[in-house]
C-alpha cells in the first residue's frame, strides 16, 4: 500500500504560550481522487447556491473555488457556507483510510537549544518528529508531499532528506524507520486538497485548545469529529512532560 503524507506548518497559542509545529494529513493514494470526487461537487454547489440565490435555474454553474485555509476560511462568504463546506469535508472523508498528524513544541522551551527567532530550526525539530510518526506502518510505502510556497518547511525537508543519497549507500538498516519503503518527496501548489485538508483540520484543532469565540466553538467541533484520527497530537514542551499539552488521539496509550 502507497500513502500520501500531506505536511504542512502551524504557528499558535495554547494558554498564551507560542508554539511551532508540523501538521500533516495522511491518506492511501488511490483514495485521494475518491476524496475529490465526493469533494468537489458539493463544495461547489455551496457556493453556488450563496451566489445565485434560490432563483438559480436547473443547470448548476461551476463557480471558482477557494483554495481553503484555515486563517482565511472563505473570508468573502457567509458562516453558512462555511460550515456547510466543512460538514462536506468531514463527509467525504468517511469510510477512507486516513489520518492527522501534529507534532509540535512550546517556542520558550527550546530557548536553550536554539536562538528564540530561529523559526526554520523550529520548524526542522518539528518535521523530523512528524517523520519518524508515519512510520507505524512499516510494510507500507510512503510519499511526502508540501507546498512549494512553505519555505521554511521546503527548507526543513530539503535538509532531513538530502543525505538519503548516503543512507542508501551505507545500507537500508542505517536509519530508525525501513529506508525501503521511503519513496520520495514531492511539491504541490497550494491548490492541491491533500494540503487543503491538512491545513484546515489542524486549524480546528488549534482553535479547540482557544475557543475565543462563537465562531472558534463551532470550528472546534469539526474537529472533535475527527479526533479520534490523529496518529500523534501533542504540543511539546522541551525537558518538562508536566507542561506538554497531549490532545486526543487513535489508540491512546
Amino acid at each position: 500500500m502507497t500513502y500520501l503524507v500531506y505536511l504542512d506548518e502551524q504557528e499558535g497559542k495554547i494558554d498564551g504560550e507560542p508554539f511551532t509545529a508540523a501538521i500533516g494529513f495522511r491518506v492511501r493514494a488511490s483514495d485521494i481522487v475518491k476524496i475529490r470526487s465526493r469533494f468537489y461537487p458539493r463544495y461547489n454547489e455551496a457556493l453556488d447556491r450563496e451566489i445565485r440565490g434560490s432563483e438559480r435555474p436547473e443547470a448548476k454553474h461551476i463557480q471558482q473555488m477557494p483554495v481553503l485555509h484555515g486563517c482565511e476560511f472563505l473570508k468573502e462568504y457567509s458562516d453558512t457556507v462555511k460550515f456547510e463546506v466543512l460538514d462536506v469535508l468531514i463527509k467525504s472523508l468517511e469510510g477512507i483510510e486516513c489520518d492527522f498528524l501534529r507534532i509540535g513544541y512550546f517556542d520558550r522551551s527550546l530557548q536553550n537549544l536554539m536562538p528564540m527567532r530561529d523559526r526554520n530550526a523550529r520548524i526542522n525539530l518539528a518535521t523530523m518528529n512528524v517523520g519518524f510518526a508515519i512510520w507505524d506502518k512499516p510494510d507500507d510505502d510512503h510519499i511526502l508531499v508540501s507546498e512549494f510556497d512553505k519555505e521554511a518547511l521546503r527548507k526543513s525537508l530539503d535538509s532531513t532528506y538530502s543525505n538519503l543519497s548516503q543512507y542508501h549507500a551505507i545500507g537500508p538498516n542505517s536509519m530508525s524507520f525501513n529506508l525501503t519503503r521511503f519513496i520520495g518527496h514531492y511539491y504541490t501548489p497550494k491548490s492541491e486538497l491533500g494540503c487543503q485538508i491538512a491545513d484546515v483540520i489542524n486549524y480546528c484543532c488549534l482553535k479547540s485548545a482557544n475557543p475565543s469565540s462563537e465562531f472558534a466553538s463551532r470550528l472546534s467541533q469539526y474537529y472533535e469529529e475527527v479526533a479520534d484520527r490523529y496518529l500523534v497530537n501533542e504540543i511539546i514542551w522541551m525537558n518538562d512532560r508536566s507542561k506538554t499539552r497531549f490532545f486526543r488521539k487513535k489508540n491512546p496509550k
